[in-house]
């Protein structure tokens, strides 16, 4: 959370929030809650690694059979290359539009309100340009 986030929620000031994720003490407790995390998604990677090698040591098995039939080895493959390994074609397509008009004004508006977002919610933003205004092309 940004800092100013936990400061509204313990209603306190953004400035208490900073002394004390700064202070010695702070710094310490982050570091051990960032390693415990750390540590917890290692072990789960560890436990998917495992999962995983089974996994492909039971469609290896299923392929190499000669009791399993034709069919079930297609389904196999099926799953293997359009589910797990992402290939399936979308099976929904969100097709909604929408249709407005717009004063350059307004434009300008979204455009000003966007970056304003961007900035607050800490998205890196590359704008070449910020005064470079929308204007409509103008018929000779």
């Amino acid at each position: 959370m940004k800092q100013t986030e936990i400061a509204r929620i313990l209603n306190i000031s953004p400035v208490t929030v900073s002394n004390t994720l700064n202070s010695t003490l702070g710094k310490q407790k982050l570091s051990e809650m960032r390693g415990e995390r750390d540590e917890h998604y290692v072990k789960v990677s560890e436990e998917i690694k495992k999962l995983t090698i089974k996994a492909l040591n039971t469609y290896h098995q299923l392929f190499d059979s000669p009791n399993i039939d034709a069919k079930m080895k297609k389904e196999t493959a099926d799953t293997i290359t359009l589910d797990i390994a992402g290939m399936r074609a979308p099976t929904k397509v969100d097709t909604r539009t929408l249709h407005a008009h717009a004063t350059i004004d307004e434009i300008n508006e979204f455009k000003r309100r966007g970056l304003e977002a961007a900035r607050e919610s800490g998205i890196l933003v590359s704008v070449a340009d910020e005064g470079n205004i929308y204007q409509p092309q103008q018929d000779n």
